[in-house]
C-alpha cells in the first residue's frame, strides 16, 4: 500500500506540473490566483510546475525501490502534510475561502494520515 500511494502522489504531482506548465493561466484560475503579467505567469509555471513536475519524478523514483518507499512517504508527509497544515491555517486566518480549499486540505491531509499510518505500519520491517 505504501509504495502504490507513493506514485499516486507522484502522478498526481507531475499532473498538476504538467497544467501548470502548459496552461500556466488555466491553472492559476483555477486556484482563484489572476497572474499580472508575463512574469507572475513564468513564476506559476516555475513554483506549480516545476516544483510539481520535480516531486512527482522524485516520488516515482522512491516507489521504484523497495528500499526507498519509506523515503517516499516522508517526503510525502512533509510537503503534502504542510500544504494541508497551511491550507487549515490559511481557512483559519481568511474564513471567506471558497470552498475549494476545504475540499483540498481535507484530501491533503488525508493522503499525510495514510503514509503516516504507512510508515508506522511498516516501523522495524
Amino acid at each position: 500500500m505504501g509504495r502504490i500511494l507513493v506514485v499516486l502522489v507522484g502522478l498526481v504531482s507531475i499532473a498538476i506540473g504538467a497544467w501548470a506548465v502548459a496552461d500556466a493561466r488555466g491553472m492559476a484560475s483555477f486556484v482563484g490566483i489572476t497572474p499580472a503579467g508575463p512574469g507572475s505567469e513564468n513564476e506559476i509555471r516555475a513554483m506549480y510546475g516545476g516544483l510539481e513536475i520535480g516531486l512527482g519524478l522524485f516520488l516515482l523514483w522512491c516507489a521504484a525501490n523497495k528500499s526507498t518507499v519509506r523515503t517516499g512517504l516522508l517526503c510525502v508527509v512533509a510537503t503534502v502534510g504542510g500544504l494541508g497544515i497551511v491550507r487549515i491555517a490559511g481557512i483559519a486566518m481568511d474564513p471567506s475561502q471558497p470552498s475549494m480549499q476545504l475540499l483540498f486540505a481535507t484530501a491533503e491531509l488525508a493522503t499525510t494520515a495514510l503514509a503516516v499510518i504507512e510508515i508506522v505500519r511498516k516501523r522495524g520491517t
